[in-house]
């Protein structure tokens, strides 16, 4: 962690301010950068040697696999089935039982089920968390989108014997209760605050029952799950005419299920597409040093969904976090969807079998369905995590008002960010229509991410000032 570094006097303790303005923007960081200026890290799949003539690295994980090609459709599910299990085995504990997040979608649920039935070869238990919303706290749900996922997890869940199944609410805590103990072990701002809230509260519940492996499935997006966009000339290039002509017979033999499946295929591919939430809250003048360097991470997409995938998974890197986890509950959080091993046959998949008879995520609904209920593998909505993230403001307006004053009398996040727009934004809070898209671009992602951005360079600033003043 950059602490450790920062312990040597002759390293200068000072936040990437132009870093974390672009994250404002969603701008993706180098692999090598961390949140503080003379500290670089090794970036994944990376070995660096460093002596006394200087540091040389090299990458000793760059996958290129070759397209598998197997025979028949079921032999990808079955090759699928073997590494699932693979990974999750490995990541279990030596004995007794072990915690899983568990949700309505089908890659938590796929490791959670999993897991359920490798413990039950030595009759240990899981005990799978669902973040559930308050029972009053939300109205409306944008198209597509699941409010509440504790049915379909339970749904999971009563599948086996060996699992307990822990509904898990967050009333009483706040998106900003996570501010303090996130810089001084994470040391690096939080993205999605609103979500912090529900990990939290599954992370005390695992710790209040001695559980010190957390199995999640964070990356099954880009693996276990992952929903192709696969242009025509992929395509064409992984199955060729005849693949394509199979997917075409799928369709028509379905005849009842057309109109539904082609709506969730145009759904998939507008997906993949920029999604524009509005402009960000960072300073205008400061946007205008940084120049072109804003452009979002939404804009930037390659027409090789391999590279694309293998280039999403290098720059989402929760180690900062699952060590923090590990340092604030002794819990050691494990993703089997990252696994080496299946990341690599994931990216060895064909595009068209993940997207086979037109169904997103086909490849997971087809190798799963021996282990997962038919209303888990049927569903097309995503759970809408932390739908209720404003309830959590006993007085929304004066503990906002209170950080964003707070944020305003420090130069360093004063100059980062619009603290007018921030405090206009907080005047006017809404009192319904959480679920509309503009109201969650506003105030979910850009108000959220510009606060714990802007808190994270406040402390930073503060114990900067502290160490020179010799504190």
């Amino acid at each position: 962690m950059p602490r450790g570094l920062h312990a040597l006097p002759e390293i200068p303790y000072a936040a990437d301010e132009d870093l974390l303005a672009r994250a404002l923007d969603l701008v993706p960081q180098d692999p090598h950068s961390t949140c503080f200026v003379n500290i670089s890290r090794v970036a994944m799949g990376e070995c660096v040697v460093v002596d006394a003539a200087g540091a040389t690295s090299r990458l000793h994980w760059n996958p290129a696999p070759e397209p598998l090609r197997l025979p028949r459709a079921r032999d990808y599910e079955e090759a699928m089935r073997a590494e699932i299990d693979r990974a999750v085995r490995v990541r279990l504990p030596a004995s007794g039982p072990v915690a899983a997040h568990l949700s309505a979608g089908l890659d938590s649920g796929s490791v959670a089920a999993t897991a359920a039935r490798l413990q039950a070869e030595t009759g240990a238990q899981v005990v799978a968390f669902t973040a559930v919303p308050r029972d009053t706290a939300t109205t409306g749900c944008p198209p597509g989108r699941l409010l509440d996922e504790g049915p379909l997890a339970a749904a999971t869940a009563s599948l086996y014997g060996n699992i307990e199944h822990v509904r898990v609410g967050t009333e009483g805590r706040s998106p900003l209760d996570a501010l303090g103990w996130v810089f001084e072990l994470c040391e690096q701002p939080i993205l999605n605050l609103c979500n912090q809230v529900w990990r939290d509260a599954i992370y005390e519940l695992a710790q209040s029952r001695g559980l010190s492996v957390l199995l999640t499935g964070q990356a099954g997006n880009l693996t276990l799950s992952y929903k192709t966009y696969c242009p025509l000339r992929e395509r064409l290039r992984d199955g060729g005419w005849s693949g394509l002509i199979d997917e075409v017979g799928a369709f028509s033999r379905r005849a009842g299920d057309i109109g539904p499946r082609l709506v969730e295929a145009i759904a998939t591919r507008a997906r993949a597409a920029p999604q524009q939430i509005g402009p960000s809250l960072m300073n205008r003048q400061r946007r205008d040093e940084l120049g072109a360097s804003t452009e979002t991470l939404m804009t930037q997409r390659s027409q090789d969904t391999r590279s694309e995938r293998l280039a999403a998974l290098q720059r989402v890197d929760v180690a900062y976090y699952t060590k923090g986890a590990l340092a604030r509950w002794r819990i050691d959080e494990r993703d089997p969807t990252a696994d080496r091993r299946l990341v690599e046959f994931c990216l060895a998949v064909p595009d068209a079998q993940f997207m086979l008879g037109g169904i997103s995520a086909s490849l997971a609904r087809r190798a799963m369905a021996d282990r997962l209920p038919r209303r888990v593998l049927r569903e097309r909505a995503r759970g809408l995590q932390a739908a209720d993230w404003h309830a959590g403001f006993s007085d929304p307006k004066r503990e906002l008002a209170r950080e964003v004053g707070r944020l305003s009398a420090c130069p360093e996040t004063n100059r980062m960010l619009d603290i007018a727009a921030m405090q206009a934004m907080i005047d006017d809070w809404p009192t319904s229509g959480w679920h509309q898209a503009a109201i969650a671009g506003r105030y979910r992602h850009h108000l959220l991410r510009a606060l714990s951005n802007g808190d994270f360079l406040r402390r930073a600033a503060a114990a900067r000032n502290e160490r020179e003043a010799g504190g």
